[in-house]
C-alpha cells in the first residue's frame, strides 16, 4: 500500500513538470510588442494619406460650396454660350443654281489689270491658273477674254471661298458685281447677302466684320425703301443685329430689333426678335 502511493506522488510529480514545461504558456512580451506595432501603423497611415489634420467642418463646407458655385459658373457660360452659338449659326444656303444676271454684261476689259499685284496674285490661284485652290473648275476668268460666264456666276460661289478669300478680294469682286447689277435692287440684295455670308464666317477678324456690317447695313436699306419687306425672314436684320450685339452697341441694336418687330420680321431662332430684345437689354443693364 505504502508503495502505490509513493508510485502516485512520484506520478503527480512527473505529470506537473510535463504539463509546466511543454504545455504553451502566455508570453509576457505580447502586449508590448502590439503596443509597439501600433504607432508604425498610425506612421505608416499618417505618411500615406494626404494630412487633413487642419481641416474643419466649416472648411469642408466652404470646399463644397466652392466647387458648387464654380459647377453653376461653367454651366451658365455653357448655357449662354449655347445659346448665342445657336443664334449665330448660319442656315446654310445654296446659291449655286440662282441665276443672278440673265442680260449680258457691261464687262470692265481693265478689270483684271486694275487689281493691286496682291489682289492680282490671289485672283490668280482662286480663278486663273489650274492650283490646288481653285475650287472650282467651272470657274474661270481668261485675262483679255470674254469673262461674260465669269461675273455672271462667280457669286454663286464666292460662299465656296470662305476660308480662304482676303476682305480685299471680296470687296473689290462686290463692288464690281454690284455695278454690273446696274441699280438693279433684287441683284443687288442677293449679292450683299452673299458677300455678307462670306464676310462673316470670318467675323474674328476685323476688317470682315466691318464687311459683314457694311453689307448688312445696306441690304436693310433696300429692304426699307425699296421692298418694304414685312412678314418674312431677312438675312440682314438678324446678322446686323448680331454684329452690332457683339461691338455693344446697344441702342443701335435694340432700334434694329424694334424696327424688326414692327415689320413682323422672323430671325429664324427659338425665342425670335422678342427674344433678342430681352437679351440686349439685360447686356445693355450689365454694362452700364
Amino acid at each position: 500500500m505504502f508503495f502505490i502511493k509513493v508510485i502516485l506522488i512520484l506520478i503527480w510529480f512527473i505529470g506537473g513538470y510535463v504539463f509546466f514545461v511543454y504545455l504553451p504558456r502566455p508570453q509576457n512580451g505580447t502586449s508590448s510588442r502590439q503596443e509597439k506595432t501600433s504607432p508604425k501603423l498610425a506612421t505608416q497611415v499618417s505618411t500615406t494619406v494626404p494630412n487633413h489634420s487642419h481641416d474643419t467642418s466649416s472648411d469642408a463646407i466652404t470646399t463644397q460650396s466652392k466647387s458648387t458655385q464654380h459647377v453653376s459658373q461653367v454651366v451658365q457660360v455653357e448655357t449662354v454660350d449655347a445659346v448665342e452659338a445657336q443664334e449665330e449659326k448660319e442656315d446654310e444656303v445654296d446659291f449655286t443654281n440662282v441665276e443672278i444676271f440673265s442680260k449680258t454684261l457691261n464687262i470692265n476689259l481693265n478689270f483684271y489689270e486694275n487689281l493691286t499685284p496682291a489682289l492680282k496674285e490671289e485672283f490668280d490661284r482662286f480663278y486663273v491658273f489650274d492650283h490646288d485652290q481653285h475650287l472650282v473648275k467651272t470657274l474661270v476668268y481668261t485675262p483679255k477674254g470674254d469673262n461674260q460666264a465669269f461675273f455672271k456666276y462667280v457669286f454663286n460661289h464666292l460662299y465656296t471661298y470662305r476660308k480662304l478669300i482676303s476682305s480685299g478680294l471680296i470687296s473689290v469682286l462686290t463692288e464690281e458685281l454690284l455695278r454690273l447689277a446696274e441699280g438693279n435692287p433684287k441683284i443687288q440684295t442677293i449679292l450683299y447677302e452673299i458677300a455678307t455670308r462670306t464676310a462673316y464666317f470670318r467675323r474674328k477678324e476685323v476688317a470682315y466684320l466691318t464687311l459683314a456690317e457694311d453689307y448688312s447695313s445696306r441690304d436693310i436699306q433696300l429692304h426699307r425703301n425699296i421692298f418694304k419687306s414685312t412678314n418674312m425672314y431677312v438675312y440682314s436684320y438678324t446678322r446686323l443685329a448680331i454684329i452690332l450685339e457683339k461691338k455693344k452697341r446697344f441702342v443701335e441694336a435694340l432700334s434694329l430689333v424694334e424696327e424688326a418687330i414692327r415689320f413682323n420680321l422672323t430671325d429664324k431662332t427659338v425665342n425670335g426678335y422678342a427674344g433678342r430684345r430681352v437679351r440686349i437689354l439685360e447686356k445693355q443693364r450689365k454694362a452700364m
